[in-house]
């Protein structure tokens, strides 16, 4: 082999130490670095399981988070329609009170002005009298009955009254 230019006892040493590398780094290098590649998958593959439970955990919570949500929604909307209800009987109250209240108003109203009128027409009817016995006295030149003459205005102005009263 030496006409090759091959050195037998160099190839043997080389081939000696290039199987004692192997089998050192077998010992050595291989087992941990495929004990770290196994330890890494086993991670990989526990962190990916973890992944997906806190996945469905997170769907369940939503799903719960979301029934909540509807179930507050569903109050929500049960309160106002409530508050709403309520409102409105209020206004409801409210608003018959108030009618009960200018009813009221009204026939204390409508009692003053009869009242006033009655009084304004005593009080016409006793300016009247005096003004007709006045101007009939003057008329006549002399002072007439007093008490006559009243009595002959006021049987006029009833039966004026009667008149006014039928015409309506």
């Amino acid at each position: 082999m030496g006409a090759l230019g091959i050195n037998l006892s160099a190839l043997i040493v080389q081939l000696l130490a290039f199987i004692v590398l192997i089998l050192l780094l077998r010992r050595f290098a291989y087992r941990p670095i495929l004990n770290a590649l196994d330890q890494r998958s086993e991670r990989v593959r526990q962190s990916m399981e973890q992944a997906d439970r806190i996945e469905r955990q997170l769907a369940e919570t939503e799903q719960r988070n979301q029934a909540i949500l509807n179930e507050a929604r569903r109050e929500a909307q049960e309160i106002v329609t409530r508050a709403r209800e309520v409102g409105d009987r209020q206004i409801a109250q409210a608003r018959e009170v108030a009618q009960q209240e200018a009813g009221k108003q009204l026939q204390q109203s409508l009692a003053q002005l009869r009242a006033e009128e009655e009084r304004a027409k005593t009080e016409l009817r006793s300016e009247f009298a005096d003004l007709v016995v006045l101007a009939a006295g003057r008329v006549v030149r002399q002072e007439l009955d007093q008490r006559k003459h009243l009595n002959l205005i006021n049987d006029t102005l009833r039966e004026a009254d009667q008149r006014e009263a039928a015409d309506k």
